[in-house]
Order: structure tokens, then C-alpha cells, then sequence
């Protein structure tokens, strides 16, 4: 038998993989290719650019732009985002950091928190309360979520914690 997952998702071969499956899976299995979207390398890296381009409208001249990352999340997705934006930010000869504490920040500096997408919500809303509890109380920052795609349900999560 030909293994599933040697598949490339595409409609004759999303077909295929579910004929491959096993029956008592077959029903979560066509659940969940039909739940998938797809969104290109190309398609994110233009968003991220996009997004940038509108945090440096904010950036204070000779200040750097940080990323809060908690030091637990440099496994996750977050942490990659880190990388990535760092690479972009290079390339236009913008200054980033990663910090973990606010020792270097600044009233009005920005203070990103990244990831590539917010499911759920309860990630970022744990790492927003490990900043605002990290956050001295006369510090004044402008704090950016920045996640190219977020679904309603964190979106809603996050409206309603904060």
C-alpha cells in the first residue's frame, strides 16, 4: 500500500490520500483536507513586508524596534518569526532586538510580539501578561501585535482579556 503522506495536497491527489486511509479515519481525514488553506511562502512574506512597512511608520529615530519573546519560546514559531523579520530588517538597514525584559526600552519605543498566527488565542494572551507583569509601571511603550493572521476566536480571546 502506498503511504499517505507521500502525497502532494492537490484535488487528484487529496482524493487519493483519503482512498489510502484508513476507513474509521476517512471521515476526520476529508474533514481536515477540507478545513485546509493554503497560503503561499510568497503570499506571507509579502504580508509580513506589508506589515512591517506600517511598524517603521511608528519607529522613533535612533531607536532600535524590540521584539518581547518569553525565553521559553525561542522553540515556537514565534521565535522563527523573530529570525525572519530580523532578516527583512537588515535588508533596509533597520535595527531590531530581542528582549526578554524591558532594561533597554524606552517611553515610545515599539515593542513587537510576534507569531506567525494566533489560533486560539491563549499563547499570545499568556505571553501579554508575562509583558504587563514584566512592564515597569511608569513605562510608557507602544506595544504591537504583530501576526500576519490571527483567527476571530484570538482575535475575540484577546479583545476580551485586555
Amino acid at each position: 500500500m502506498t503511504e499517505p503522506l507521500s502525497y502532494k495536497i492537490n484535488q487528484i491527489n487529496k482524493q487519493l490520500f483519503i482512498e489510502h486511509t484508513a476507513d474509521d479515519a476517512k471521515e476526520a481525514v476529508i474533514k481536515l483536507l477540507n478545513s485546509i488553506i493554503h497560503i503561499s511562502y510568497e503570499t506571507f512574506i509579502e504580508q509580513i513586508q506589508k506589515n512591517l512597512n506600517e511598524v517603521i511608520n511608528y519607529k522613533l529615530d535612533n531607536r532600535p524596534i524590540f521584539i518581547y519573546m518569553n525565553k521559553k519560546d525561542t522553540n515556537k514559531s514565534s521565535f522563527w518569526m523573530y529570525l525572519l523579520i530580523e532578516k527583512i530588517f537588515k535588508k533596509i538597514y533597520i535595527e531590531i532586538k530581542l528582549i526578554y525584559d524591558f532594561k533597554e526600552v524606552i517611553d515610545n519605543d515599539i515593542v513587537l510580539l510576534v507569531d506567525d498566527c494566533i489560533y486560539s488565542g491563549s499563547q499570545i494572551s499568556n505571553t501579554i501578561y508575562s509583558l504587563l507583569n514584566k512592564l515597569p509601571v511608569n513605562k510608557r511603550i507602544k506595544l504591537m501585535l504583530f501576526v500576519p493572521y490571527m483567527s476571530l476566536n484570538g482575535k475575540n480571546r484577546i479583545l476580551v482579556e485586555y
